[in-house]
This record gives C-alpha cells, sequence and structure tokens, in this order.
C-alpha cells in the first residue's frame, strides 16, 4: 500500500445515528434546544462526530451525513455551529457545580473532574485578581451566586483530606 494514499472513509452507523436521533428529540424536548454540551458522556461526543461530519460534507465518501439526515436534524433545531456566549458558557458551569454541590455537599471540585475543576480554580484565579485591584471578569453578581452555593474562595489543602485551611 501506497503511504500516501487515503484510507477508504468509513461508513456511518446509521442505527445508532438512529438511536441518538431520537435521545437528541427527547433532549431537545427537556432543555428547550439541540446544543449538547460535549459533557454529555452520552450524546456530547455524538454531536461533535456530526458537526464534523457536516464540516466535511460529501455524499459521495460515504461517510457523510444524508442530506435527508442533516434535514431531519435541521427540522428538530439542531445548529451546526454554536457562537460562543460567554455568559451563557458561565452560567451552564455554574449549573455544573451547583449540581456538584448538591451531590457532594459541598463546592471542593478535585482535579478528577478536569474541566469543572479548571473552571472552578479559574473563578479563584479572578476572585483573587480582584483583590489586588487587577482587571478581572468575575462581577459582584457572578460572586454573589458563587457565595449562595457555599463556595470557598481560597483553601490550602483540600477540607476532606485535611480539614478546611482557608487564608
Amino acid at each position: 500500500v501506497d503511504g500516501d494514499s487515503i484510507p477508504p472513509a468509513v461508513p456511518r452507523d446509521e442505527s445508532l445515528d438512529e438511536d441518538n436521533f431520537d435521545k437528541l428529540v427527547e433532549f431537545r424536548d427537556a432543555h428547550g434546544h439541540c446544543d449538547v454540551p460535549l459533557s454529555d458522556a452520552e450524546l456530547g461526543p455524538w454531536v461533535k462526530d456530526l458537526r464534523a461530519a457536516y464540516a466535511m460534507h460529501s455524499e459521495e465518501d460515504g461517510a457523510s451525513l444524508s442530506a435527508n439526515f442533516i434535514e431531519r436534524l435541521e427540522e428538530i433545531g439542531f445548529r451546526w455551529t454554536i457562537p460562543l456566549d460567554k455568559d451563557a458558557a458561565w452560567a451552564a458551569k455554574f449549573e455544573q457545580l451547583k449540581q456538584y454541590a448538591e451531590a457532594n455537599g459541598d463546592c471542593f471540585v478535585p482535579r478528577k473532574h478536569k474541566e469543572l475543576g479548571q473552571w472552578v480554580g479559574y473563578q479563584r484565579r479572578l476572585y483573587s485578581k480582584r483583590a489586588c485591584q487587577e482587571k478581572s471578569t468575575l462581577t459582584d453578581a457572578r460572586i454573589a451566586e458563587l457565595e449562595s452555593i457555599g463556595f470557598e474562595w481560597k483553601i490550602l489543602k483540600h477540607p476532606k483530606k485535611a480539614g478546611p485551611v482557608f487564608i
């Protein structure tokens, strides 16, 4: 086989697409939109794959989406690109943190929760910047929202391992 040749495209699993389409309709009915977050373990990767397949769409390659499937997705309100809305992104992360706090009794997100853990750390860095009179996008309203669910700003040790130590 020539090293420069491109392997043939792998056909899409139409039964998986149909099953996930039905789940996407359920998601839309529950949330009012089809903007599934990547953190949704079941639908997130599939939606990401759909968008990638659409971006490289060519019905001739056998791996892309059919025009009929694209039309069905668009009929239920599926968007091929999601505009970046920083306020909506912050609100979505806050909701994740709120769910974490309800499930765990605190806002001490461990590092194993990579995405949420990074976001929590970033909020603390923004708070520290404000305290040092540096430019920060963390507003008083967001501080109040975080504090309303028991968010602690300065932590030296994980409270469940060695007891809380705050500065």
